[in-house]
């Protein structure tokens, strides 16, 4: 049934993961089957060998799924080829011995505690229930090499053989474990998808920074944030100079090149400190929490030199491109996101009324325009 759950689920979302999720449960199913035909056929090759092939290859799936979700992890699937081959063959001379068991064993057993490691290093919305997958991870690759360390002492006489009873607890558990991660596993994979599709609807996909809306839902938080602790909060907007005639000279390839590469100077003096936006065609905002206005105005400055002095490259282009800044600040928060906005517009209005390519702040104390 789970295994139905997750095909269903990959012929929805599409992803890669959810069929390895789903191939895996099937496979767990099928060797607990062949598992259990040895109380009506005599042939270890298909009650034993079988068997422990798709027991392994249960969670090597698992753990190529869970790597499939990192994106960086593009040929992670090749080692767990490699492992599964290596096991294929390590089995054949043994899998009617009690080592064949116990080699089963140890390899499950480290494989649940390398997945367990890797649903941990993941980037989750949903902490809480990734802590509790990846102890349910950890209990079940502990439980595995417990069934190890029993086989092992058992092959060399020091324990009795390993009772039905005891197998039978840690097959209960193992099945127990196997259903809490496989309900666990896609509540936290749909949890992302839809964080995933949330950050999209407030991206600009052309800068990667947020859009208008990504910046009023994000500026918001900040300014709560501020007035909990009456610091002040700071508004600068950005306007690129003449960008309609960069669009006009070179063609708008060159005019969305021109966008990336403010956006990128832009997210390098301000991902860190504050939220970056895109808010309009060629015009940007940054929120910076904790900033006065003078603050603000230094690091406007810092931006503004920079685009002057280090020219825009492109096809063979060299290109020279300035900025007009707007900047204005509340000193205690009590300003609204929009009303931030509307007084560094007004400030960027001014600069470009009067030559642009410079910074115009807003005047703390008596909220006059000053250049």
């Amino acid at each position: 049934m789970i295994s139905c759950f997750f095909f269903t689920a990959y012929h929805y979302k599409k992803q890669s993961y959810y069929l390895c999720f789903a191939t895996a449960c099937a496979l767990f199913a099928s060797a607990e089957i062949l598992t259990s035909l040895r109380i009506v056929i005599d042939s270890p090759f298909i009650t034993h060998y079988l068997a422990s092939l798709a027991i392994i290859a249960s969670p090597i799936l698992v753990t190529t799924g869970i790597e499939r979700i990192s994106p960086s992890k593009k040929n992670a699937q090749q080692p767990m080829l490699a492992l599964f081959g290596i096991s294929a063959i390590t089995l054949i001379p043994i899998y009617t011995h009690p080592a064949g068991q116990l080699v089963t064993s140890l390899i499950i057993g480290f494989l649940f505690l390398y997945s367990a490691y890797l649903i941990h290093k993941l980037q989750s919305n949903v902490a809480i229930h990734q802590k509790i997958l990846t102890a349910c991870f950890i209990s079940h690759g502990f439980i595995m090499l417990y069934q190890g360390a029993l086989l092992l002492l058992n092959i060399y006489g020091y324990t009795p053989p390993v009772s039905s009873q005891t197998l039978n607890t840690i097959l209960i558990n193992h099945l127990i474990l196997t259903t809490v991660c496989s309900f666990l596993l896609p509540f936290i994979m749909f949890a992302d998808d839809e964080a995933k599709l949330r950050d999209l609807a407030n991206q600009d996909l052309l800068s990667t920074l947020l859009n208008r809306r990504g910046l009023f839902i994000k500026g918001e938080e900040l300014r709560q944030e501020v007035i909990k602790h009456n610091k002040p909060i700071s508004m600068i907007m950005v306007d690129i100079d003449y960008f309609k005639s960069v669009n006009d000279k070179y063609g708008h390839s060159i005019g969305d090149s021109a966008i990336q590469w403010i956006s990128q100077h832009i997210k390098a003096l301000f991902s860190d400190i504050g939220v970056c936006a895109r808010i309009g065609g060629e015009e940007f905002a940054i929120i910076l929490p904790n900033h006065t206005l003078i603050e603000a105005k230094q690091n406007a400055e810092k931006l503004h030199e920079c685009i002057r002095k280090l020219p825009l490259h492109c096809q063979h282009f060299k290109i020279h491109l300035s900025i007009s800044v707007g900047v204005s600040c509340s000193q205690d928060g009590t300003l609204s996101i929009n009303e931030l906005l509307k007084s560094a517009d007004r400030c960027l209005y001014i600069a470009k009324k009067t030559g642009r390519d410079k910074v115009v702040i807003q005047d703390e104390k008596s909220l006059l325009i000053q250049l």
